[in-house]
């Protein structure tokens, strides 16, 4: 029993350490702006028009210098989506670009990063450490032919060059023009070409879908957002939503609390 509780406080640290760990996980999600989980949701991935979606960068670990938003567009239907700032986001982009990469085969045994990395300026290095959820067996899943009517037989990607840096926990609108089917996602990095640079991305939890359940196809009139973690209200979403920053945060520290008290009291004993 007592070498149980002397475990207790080891356990509880690791854990609380695996907490913390997710504060600076650098995902950059892409949102839905009318939906209520916006714009933190996660529902894997996160159904969006096929005329606006939400960038927002989650974490505290800074913020992509070099970053690019990737379109993976099911066989190459419409050909370049197109992609602007909204007007009602709190920051203004420039999108350069985009380059057609070509066609992604299901096939493959890249990632959509990989496979895209070329057209960046992440090194080798940088793009391995991407997330390796944005891959042939999740995009042309079951949430693709939902959305596209049927599985495509490949994804044409074409990336978009983003400028200036994307700030953290700010959620920012865009317009775009896509096909239903088609998924959205950001890669970059705070140091890019310096092998040491952190790598934001998109996993594929907060991919966006075109035209996946729950979005709209039809044009979306422009909505007003904040920096609150709350987000811009609206319909309905489902799924799990992906815990808030300071949530984390609290949680992290009451098991902090936790362990150096049992630990000072185990000492005693």
């Amino acid at each position: 029993m007592k070498r149980s509780l002397r475990l207790l406080p080891v356990l509880l640290l690791a854990l609380s350490f695996c907490v913390f760990g997710q504060i600076i996980d650098p995902n950059v999600g892409v949102f839905n702006p009318s939906a209520s989980c916006a714009p933190t949701c996660g529902t894997d991935p996160n159904a969006i028009s096929t005329s606006e979606f939400g960038v927002w960068n989650y974490g505290n670990a800074g913020s992509p210098t070099s970053w690019y938003v990737i379109f993976a567009v099911p066989n190459d239907t419409g050909g370049a989506p197109t992609l602007t700032s909204d007007a009602s986001s709190p920051d203004s982009f420039t999108a350069s670009g985009p380059t057609n990469v070509g066609a992604y085969l299901s096939t493959s045994s890249q990632t959509e990063y990989e496979f895209a990395g070329s057209a960046t300026d992440l090194s080798a290095k940088e793009i391995n450490k991407a997330n390796n959820s944005m891959n042939t067996s999740n995009m042309f899943g079951s949430a693709e032919q939902a959305a596209f009517g049927s599985t495509p037989t490949s994804f044409e990607i074409f990336v978009y060059s983003m400028s200036p840096a994307l700030p953290n926990q700010t959620a920012e609108l865009f317009d775009t023009s896509i096909v239903a089917g088609t998924f959205v996602t950001v890669l970059g990095t705070d140091a890019p070409g310096a092998d040491k640079g952190q790598v934001f991305d998109t996993p594929f939890t907060t991919a966006g879908l075109g035209g996946g359940s729950g979005s709209s196809s039809s044009t979306s009139t422009s909505t007003s957002t904040s920096t609150s973690t709350s987000g811009p209200g609206g319909g309905p979403a489902s799924g799990p939503q992906v815990p808030e920053p300071n949530t984390i945060v609290l949680l992290g520290s009451a098991l902090l609390a936790v362990t150096a008290g049992l630990r000072k009291k185990l000492i005693r004993s």
